[in-house]
């Protein structure tokens, strides 16, 4: 009876022992892929995506709260200079990278870079609600950009990314570029709009794409977008008009990384090419690169009570 209550007590230690080791295998798992989701990392990011990668961010560290992705807003054109130099190792902008900037941010970041789109933006043309005019034709823009143009093409900063891409898309000489009205920021370029009836303002898709929010709600008010038409193609901005490719003034939301030490800004990339990333991009009115998957329950049959 006794060895029978010894071994009954051995049997009962080395479960408890086996139960102690497989859980620590467990948890050691567990950690060894939370480490991906936990750190710090400083990403500059184009200040005309304030609003969209700040949510993003949220949910991010919502989801994990180990991990702390710290955003660093400036002008894109600044951000990309400084990343193609080295001075930064990680940036979200609104364009991709030409294969010369790839090539020498490969060589100054002492690493291959990696590059990734997470969403489809667009440039938007706003003018005021007096303005007559409903359509703008690309190959006008040289007109507006006259010293006596009737009509001031307005921008945020010659740094925004914005004024470089309205120049390249209508092939305009950078010289015509003093008659147009640069302004601190694009917020300042709906104010202005707003108050003058001879203007276009361009501005990121982003600031109206979300009609629901107060902010887009406000500045809808007050300013209409222009329709474009380019190649015979007129087409409105919108998120169908991103999606099926017909508006011509798109750009790309791109996350870079190049020299990063921290394991969290990979564990980030990958968390923003998933569903719950694209869930808030399209929420946001954007069309995101990866698109959620869409389940449908088809029944044979249609049962009642």
């Amino acid at each position: 009876m006794i060895l029978r209550y010894i071994h009954n007590i051995q049997l009962v230690g080395w479960l408890l022992i086996i139960s102690m080791i497989l859980s620590c295998n467990t948890n050691n798992k567990s950690a060894g892929k939370d480490t991906w989701n936990t750190g710090t990392i400083t990403i500059a990011t184009d200040e005309n995506l304030k609003e969209i990668t700040e949510q993003l961010v949220q949910i991010y560290e919502h989801d994990y709260e180990n991990a702390k992705i710290i955003l660093d807003f400036q002008p894109q054109d600044k951000i990309i200079q400084d990343f193609l130099n080295g001075d930064i190792k990680s940036m979200i902008v609104n364009r991709v990278l030409s294969n010369k900037e790839i090539k020498l941010s490969n060589q100054n970041q002492k690493a291959k870079i990696v590059e990734n789109i997470l969403a489809f933006n667009a440039i938007a043309l706003i003018v005021n609600k007096k303005f007559k005019d409903t359509i703008l034709t690309i190959s006008d823009l040289k007109n507006y950009l006259l010293p006596n143009a009737a009509v001031k093409l307005v921008f945020g900063n010659n740094k925004s990314g914005i004024p470089k891409h309205i120049l390249q898309k209508g092939n305009l000489d950078i010289s015509l570029f003093k008659n147009a009205l640069l302004v601190n920021n694009t917020s300042d370029v709906i104010e202005y709009v707003k108050r003058n009836d001879a203007s276009i303002g361009f501005i990121p898709f982003n600031y109206i794409s979300d009609s629901h929010t107060s902010s887009a709600k406000d500045i809808l008010s007050k300013v209409k977008t222009l329709r474009i038409q380019d190649n015979n193609i007129i087409s409105s901005v919108s998120q169908e008009s991103i999606y099926n490719n017909s508006y011509p003034l798109l750009q790309q939301i791109t996350i870079v990384l190049g020299n990063n030490p921290e394991i969290v800004g990979t564990a980030f990339v990958n968390w923003l090419c998933k569903e719950r990333a694209a869930k808030i991009l399209l929420k946001a009115g954007l069309v995101p690169r990866f698109m959620p998957k869409r389940n449908i329950i088809v029944q044979d049959e249609i049962k009642t009570n």
